[in-house]
């Protein structure tokens, strides 16, 4: 047999092995392998899964790409039978990447989000579904969307970036007081391995109030980089000089 016939016949059994398995069962085994790789104790059981309502808001502190592809095998694993997956993308990536998002994960949503351009406009793009009022901003795109919707887990890091920043966005808290949404915080921690689900939380009245849960969750765990968070940024670095003198 020459190799050009091995190749063929190769490729014509991964076909087939491909074509009889449960792609979605396949990826969920994967996801358990990676976060068996990396040494992850996930600290969640369907019980708890079981007794949350049927809409939730996720945050978490958002430090590393890591926190999201964990946070989604997470999902995967435990939360994907209950709900769909929202995710957030502004529209001009939004065209391009759907296609991919739905192939590896079909319960997962995009909600597509009209951007200013550099005078203050908005995109004149036309959708469907929903008609974009001029002059909204990003939150009150995601509460329109999201207002007939049930049975979803949308996932929100109130810092917007990976970057250290003074102040956190208090997007989610306006999201989940229009539409009577709670939250769960969901906590990765890089220096004990675990990954944990803290309890359901119903929004504050106040935003500071609610900004303090949102900190005092975030300091029980640690973060892939520390020195990205402003509420231990300090500490972390009084350390890091300590271990470097």
């Amino acid at each position: 047999m020459d190799f050009t016939t091995f190749i063929y016949i190769l490729s014509i059994g991964l076909y087939i092995f491909i074509s009889s398995i449960n792609i979605q069962d396949f990826i969920n085994k994967i996801c358990k392998f990676v976060l068996w790789i990396y040494q992850f104790k996930v600290e969640i059981e369907n019980k708890e899964i079981e007794n949350l309502p049927t809409k939730l808001i996720m945050v978490s502190s958002h430090t590393s790409i890591y926190d999201f592809l964990f946070s989604y095998m997470v999902y995967k694993i435990y939360f994907s039978e209950k709900y769909i997956f929202e995710l957030v993308m502004k529209r001009r990536y939004e065209e391009n990447i759907t296609e991919i998002c739905k192939r590896i994960e079909p319960k997962m949503d995009i909600i597509p989000i009209e951007e200013k351009d550099e005078k203050g406009n908005k995109e004149k793009k036309e959708n469907e579904n929903i008609k974009w009022r001029g002059g909204e901003g990003m939150t009150q795109q995601i509460i329109d969307y999201l207002k007939n919707k049930d049975n979803y887990i949308l996932g929100i890091a109130p810092e917007g970036t990976r970057k250290c920043v003074d102040k956190i966005r208090s997007g989610y808290y306006h999201i989940g007081k229009e539409l009577d949404v709670e939250v769960i915080y969901m906590g990765i921690d890089y220096k004990k391995r675990i990954i944990r689900m803290e309890k359901i939380h119903r929004i504050e009245d106040d935003w500071d109030k609610e900004k303090e849960w949102f900190i005092e969750n975030c300091k029980k765990y640690t973060p892939l980089f520390p020195e990205r968070c402003f509420w231990n940024r300090d500490e972390y670095l009084e350390e890091w000089k300590k271990e470097l003198s």
